[in-house]
């Protein structure tokens, strides 16, 4: 299973999105190895915060900190947020929450 683990870890890396397996005990090996890990979730919360607050100001520009922040990075980080609610890792109400937090 260990090898499995980093076989998904791999694969999430290479951009792969899930795997199929052969035996039931594999499941949840690969359904908790390709959610995304607390980090991730908490980068991508940061992304579309600041993607949705530019936007509302009307800026076609978006940055984050000093980094500039371009559509194909807000569009995974909106996929990073849709799984992370869909898996229950992260509230449905995540920006009233973070937007709380700051």
């Amino acid at each position: 299973m260990e090898a499995l683990r980093e076989n998904v870890k791999v694969s999430k890396g290479l951009g792969f999105e899930g795997m199929g397996c052969i035996h039931p005990r594999q499941i949840k090996v690969i359904h908790d190895s390709f959610a995304p890990e607390a980090d991730e979730i908490e980068k991508a919360k940061k992304v579309v915060n600041a993607f949705i607050d530019a936007t509302e100001k009307g800026l076609g520009v978006v940055s984050l900190g000093t980094k500039m922040i371009d559509p194909p990075v807000v569009k995974r980080a909106e996929k990073t947020i849709h799984l992370a609610t869909s898996l229950g890792l992260l509230s449905k109400n995540w920006r009233e929450e973070f937007l709380k937090e700051e």
